[in-house]
């Protein structure tokens, strides 16, 4: 190990601030995603999207950012289990995920998809963040 340790440069960010920026980036990023019908048609981007709204999701719940693996075990036992179909197949194409980003998305997943940011953005799917 070479210099300071990390917590000695940079300062810990409080849960609060943390939920606040997740927040705004998750109504920035959501709405710039649904402003674009043809953006997430990817077989990368979809369920790459799928996973970070669930990561960012998970983030708002417990004040801290742990991976997408935990984020995703917590949407199987916390979320509305119509979206675990969804964040399985994007889970499962997660490895290799970069092989994907010349074919389309999967047509069933990005409708899905579609309904999955919309719930995410909806006031009472977030009012834990509040």
């Amino acid at each position: 190990m070479c210099g300071p340790p990390a917590q000695a440069l940079i300062e810990v960010v409080r849960s609060e601030d943390l939920k606040t920026e997740v927040l705004a980036t998750l109504h920035r990023w959501g709405a710039a995603l649904l402003t674009d019908p043809d953006g997430l048609n990817n077989g990368r981007r979809q369920p790459y999207v799928a996973l970070s709204m669930t990561w960012m999701l998970h983030t708002l719940d417990s004040g801290a950012v742990h991976s997408k693996k935990v984020a995703l075990d917590w949407a199987r036992e916390q979320m509305d289990p119509r979206w675990t179909p969804l964040l399985e197949r994007a889970w499962a194409k997660y490895a290799d995920q970069f092989m994907r980003y010349q074919e389309l998305a999967d047509p069933v997943d990005l409708q899905l998809t579609w309904q999955f940011i919309r719930s995410a953005l909806d006031a009472e799917l977030l009012e834990s963040a509040d």
